[in-house]
């Protein structure tokens, strides 16, 4: 997670996120529900406590990405990206990508701007996948820093 990031729960286990405001990134808000969720679909994708199964996991992350949960927006992204648990579909894989960018998340805004740049799924803009990398490097994120030198 970004350095700058903080993460509370208030008392019913509701989940806030916010960065600092050099980050312009908007307040992320979703439920403890929504975070379990996320938290079983990644013990599903990694095989913690469970057996490993692709098609739960991503049925977990699409039901905490429904409310809005950023972690579980981008593992969505992933999988549909990768094929796992289902077939491969770049178009939800951009979708689910772009929501999570939306809030910030810095892996999926080098996602983004790479799927513009490389424009197979959508109308190539080399000009704003830049921005997208480059809004993750000035996160901090090392791999978007790299890219953009």
């Amino acid at each position: 997670e970004n350095e700058n990031m903080e993460r509370s729960k208030d008392s019913a286990g509701n989940v806030y996120i916010t960065l600092d405001e050099k980050s312009f990134t908007p307040v992320a808000y979703y439920s403890a529900e929504a975070d379990e969720q996320y938290e079983q679909g990644v013990r599903f994708a990694r095989g913690e406590g469970v057996d490993k199964d692709d098609k739960k996991a991503l049925a977990c992350f699409l039901e905490a990405a429904k409310c809005g949960h950023v972690k579980a927006q981008f593992g969505a992204g992933q999988f549909y990206d990768d094929g796992r648990g289902t077939e491969r579909n770049p178009m939800l894989a951009y979708e689910w990508f772009l929501k999570a960018a939306n809030q910030g998340h810095p892996y999926a805004l080098c996602n983004v701007g790479r799927i513009y740049q490389d424009g197979e799924v959508v109308q190539k803009d080399e000009e704003q996948g830049f921005k997208c990398i480059l809004r993750a490097a000035e996160q901090g994120f090392d791999v978007a820093e790299f890219q953009v030198g």
